[in-house]
């Protein structure tokens, strides 16, 4: 997607683990951003908006010229233990270890798991299948973690080096059983969908 930066939109970009954080301090004009990396986006125009947080996360994909790629949604982010999860790394490991193994996923939804020890966290992962895998459900999840320490360094960071994270789990439940949870809250349809990631545990423990 193309920048377009004269067309009276001042555009400003905050680092998207920092955002996640609460630190706003690092705010960077558009000649500052580095490729590939997360941001998340502010606009100012002559419309009357005021540092507008429009909630998407961009990764920059060239500079000359400008242009972005749309990678997710802000509040679509995992943060246990500062390694500040979008969306984006987790669907495309997700999708890439279902087709290693032959499966093909349905739905998912991503949540901070439930340890014994507070100082120390995981991701929990709950998938209804199209498709099931070739491999049973520790399996995968062995694979999903790897793969996502590939994806994310962040998340390798806090598995490996910290071992504030613990390795992922990895539940798969019956067919239907997104659908039931919709069902449930009167929100059957295809403008409702349950949140593929989020930082808590509200979905995962009704699902």
């Amino acid at each position: 997607m193309l920048l377009l930066l004269d067309h009276k939109v001042f555009y400003e970009f905050i680092p998207l683990k920092e955002y996640m954080r609460g630190q706003y301090d690092t705010c960077l004009m558009v000649d500052q951003v580095e490729l590939n990396q997360q941001y998340v986006i502010l606009i100012t125009n002559n419309a009357g908006l005021r540092r507008y947080v429009l909630g998407d996360t961009i990764v920059f994909t060239g500079k000359d010229p400008y242009t972005i790629r749309i990678t997710g949604r802000t509040k679509y982010c995992i943060d246990v233990a500062g390694e500040c999860t979008p969306l984006e790394p987790i669907e495309q490991t997700l999708c890439a270890v279902a087709e290693k193994y032959h499966g093909e996923i349905e739905h998912y939804t991503v949540a901070p798991g439930k340890m014994e020890r507070v100082s120390q966290g995981c991701y929990e992962v709950a998938i209804e299948r199209r498709k099931a895998p070739s491999c049973d459900a520790e399996t995968f999840a062995r694979e999903l973690d790897e793969e996502l320490g590939k994806k994310w360094a962040y998340y390798y960071d806090e598995r490996h080096d910290t071992h504030m994270l613990q390795p992922l789990l990895v539940r798969f439940v019956p067919d239907g059983t997104f659908e039931h949870r919709l069902e449930s809250k009167g929100k059957l349809g295809g403008q409702h969908k349950i949140p593929k990631v989020s930082n808590d545990r509200r979905v995962m423990d009704e699902i």
